[in-house]
């Protein structure tokens, strides 16, 4: 049944024209990434929606990560049925109580989940870094769906395990304001390394907590961002030259421990002592990480309207946003049982898991911090608490140079030079590893105040990026891909007209390559299973047998959402969509674009957003309903639509072709979240809304309920 929109202001579109090539190749790339989905789901996957693939179960999720955001943007129903069905079968397939059915399965498979969410099986999987990629395609089904009663359900208690309110889960200490693991889910806090053996690993086998810490140590994959398939072999430090391991910059033991030896794990006294330290040092407390988990309660919240989610989200971020004050402007990356930032450390701020002396670095946390500040801000339009994000950019900006080749450079690494003997050597912790300053979650900032002081910096970084085109455009896959926000912003600049045209066709190059992988693979389903890998093979790595996940994806997402809503693209490792606006389907009476409208945001201001839409169809009118924010989060204060009108009746196609039209400008009055617009066939409209930015409480409600 039709939406009702009568007391809606609408817009009716009068430009009769040709469609521009933009809208054409939309439509194209829309109708495309459907047929991909049906390939894929036909060849790799189960009638029950299961995947054939076994890996990590963040990396299963990954495979339909924004399936729901395409139906959610206008992709066909069945979009949805494939997301929604791949989730629960997943969920059930890797529930600790679940039974696979008799099916082949891969050895690599293990149980990850209790009541449908991370245990700790896997712990280092069990990170906000993994959960938060795991979880974006839960996040999108609000978007798709908001009425589904079970997924309502699942927000709250998932929410509710960083809470306090589920005694299963201590998650959380809500006098201290600190989630009290970096690892964690529903078995609650992980404290001890020996707690959850035996591991599995790639091939099968199973290892003790020593290997369990031994591969958390590992110089490579120090900060927990690994899978089971990538765990180093330990014992190649005792190979060495016989410096002491671990003293350099990823010494997470540092500095309890300064000096720690070769085979340190040989001797059990010293073996025991050290597991203890590590305890300690890596379990018992907070890091930045940890910030994503306010996506998931403000995911309650956007399902709920409840209070109690919106007062969580802020006492958390502020938390963060006090030891970042009192650490002078850089957020501390360890916080201990009692709130106080280096407890366990001496009062040292950096050295903790996944921080500043990791082997990535600032680059990865960062997201997290991104996340925060941004739900804070979502649920309060209170720019504030985007200092939490803003004050790490500044930070690192203040201590930028200029390399020789011209390019701007900040650190990413606070700690010692690597394989600094620090024993008693007097060796100081630097700031180190400079390196270019990603555009990703600056781009998130500007997005979230349109001021000139957040568009400066950006400005600044492309003036001192001499060697990047920042108007080009790669067809790239979803995930991190921090490169499209550069053409992106360029084009809202006025620096790259042609933008909307290039990115939607290197998606759909994407698409048509993937869609040419997955029809020359002509295996059976028992060899799928025991390769255990998909198209594309990873041409770097032939010999690994794990490789999928999300880059087995037939869909790509970031442009066509970047083209359609005006945002730069969600933050993958657990941020919510973002979206100067969203759309909705009058006559189908669901989220999305309509058959054969295609939508642009041409300009972004911070009052104002320009949109153009398009009906290619030739013979059906449609319409649609425009929404001030992906959650409704703005608002409308009125359209303006220029209108061309002539005197000649359209039966007299030469006259009406022929004569000089009358330009005008239509203003309607909105006030309100939502504005209609009735497209006749092969019309077109230009309209620029006012907007109220952050002015209304956001939710997933949709406008006709």
């Amino acid at each position: 049944m039709p939406i009702p929109t009568h007391d809606l202001p609408t817009i009716r579109a009068s430009e009769l024209g040709a469609p521009p090539s933009w809208a054409l190749l939309q439509r194209q790339l829309i109708s495309t990434m459907e047929e991909a989905a049906d390939c894929f789901v036909e060849k790799y996957c189960r009638s029950d929606l299961s995947t054939y693939y076994v890996q990590d179960v963040d990396d299963i999720y990954e495979i339909m990560h924004n399936w729901g955001l395409f139906y959610a943007l206008g992709g066909a129903d069945r979009i949805l049925d494939y997301a929604l069905g791949f989730w629960n079968a997943t969920t059930r397939y890797y529930e600790d109580t679940g039974d696979d059915g008799g099916d082949l399965r891969h050895h690599f498979y293990m149980p990850q989940l209790k009541n449908e969410f991370w245990n700790l099986n896997i712990p280092y999987n069990s990170d906000w870094f993994h959960v938060g990629e795991g979880s974006q395609s839960f996040y999108d089904f609000g978007l798709a769906d908001p009425t589904l009663e079970e997924n309502i359900r699942r927000a709250t208690r998932f929410a509710g395990l960083y809470m306090g309110e589920d005694p299963d889960a201590p998650n959380y200490d809500p006098n201290h304001r600190i989630i009290r693991s970096p690892y964690h889910g529903s078995e609650g806090p992980l404290r001890h390394a020996g707690s959850k053996v035996p591991l599995l690993h790639s091939l099968g086998e199973t290892t003790d907590d020593i290997e369990f810490v031994k591969a958390w140590l590992d110089h490579p994959n120090y900060g927990g961002f690994m899978h089971r398939s990538i765990v180093r072999d330990w014992e190649r430090w005792a190979k060495g030259d016989g410096r002491p391991v671990g003293v350099d910059t990823h010494h997470i033991l540092y500095p309890t421990i300064k000096d720690l030896e070769p085979e340190w794990w040989v001797e059990p006294k010293r073996r025991q002592a050290v597991v203890e330290v590590f305890d300690r040092m890596a379990f018992d407390g907070d890091v930045p990480e940890n910030l994503a988990a306010t996506a998931m309660v403000t995911n309650a919240y956007l399902y709920t309207g409840e209070d109690k989610y919106r007062q969580w989200v802020l006492d958390y971020v502020e938390a963060w946003l006090d030891r970042t004050r009192e650490n002078g402007g850089i957020i501390p990356d360890n916080v201990g049982p009692s709130g106080v930032i280096g407890e366990h450390r001496n009062g040292q701020w950096w050295g903790g898991v996944s921080g500043w002396a990791s082997d990535r670095g600032g680059s990865e946390f960062m997201l997290s911090v991104a996340v925060g500040a941004e739900c804070a801000h979502l649920l309060t339009g209170d720019t504030s608490y985007l200092e939490l994000l803003r004050s790490q950019i500044d930070g690192l900006l203040s201590r930028s140079k200029i390399d020789e080749d011209g390019d701007l450079l900040v650190p990413m690494r606070h700690g010692f030079a690597e394989r600094a003997v620090v024993g008693g050597t007097g060796a100081t912790a630097e700031w180190q590893e400079f390196q270019k300053l990603g555009v990703y979650e600056l781009s998130h900032l500007y997005h979230a105040t349109m001021s000139d002081t957040d568009r400066n910096t950006l400005v600044r970084l492309r003036d001192h990026d001499p060697h990047r085109d920042w108007n080009a455009v790669d067809s790239q896959r979803d995930r991190r891909s921090g490169d499209s926000e550069h053409s992106r912003f360029q084009y809202y600049d006025g620096k790259n007209p042609d933008w909307p045209l290039r990115i939607q066709s290197a998606e759909l190059r994407f698409t048509l390559a993937m869609i040419e992988a997955m029809r020359e693979d002509t295996r059976d389903v028992e060899t799928i299973i025991r390769d255990n890998h998909w198209p594309p093979l990873h041409p770097e790595y032939p010999e690994r047998r794990d490789y999928g996940c999300e880059a087995a994806n037939p869909i790509v997402m970031k442009g066509l959402a970047q083209v359609t809503t005006g945002a730069p693209q969600n933050i993958y490792n657990g941020g919510l969509q973002r979206g100067s606006v969203r759309y909705f389907d009058v006559d189908r009476a669901r989220p999305g674009l309509p058959p054969d409208v295609s939508a642009l945001v041409s300009k972004l201001e911070s009052t104002a957003t320009g949109l153009e839409l398009v009906n290619i169809s030739t013979n059906a009118t449609r319409r649609l309903i425009v929404q001030a924010g992906v959650f409704g989060e703005h608002e409308f204060t009125d359209v303006k639509v220029l209108e061309r009108t002539g005197t000649a009746s359209n039966l007299d196609p030469l006259g009406w072709l022929g004569e000089s039209k009358t330009v005008s400008e239509k203003v309607v009055q909105v006030g309100g979240r939502h504005f209609a617009v009735e497209l006749p066939p092969s019309t077109s409209v230009r309209i620029e809304a006012g907007v109220r930015r952050f002015a209304n409480r956001p939710g997933y409600a949709l406008p006709w309920k």
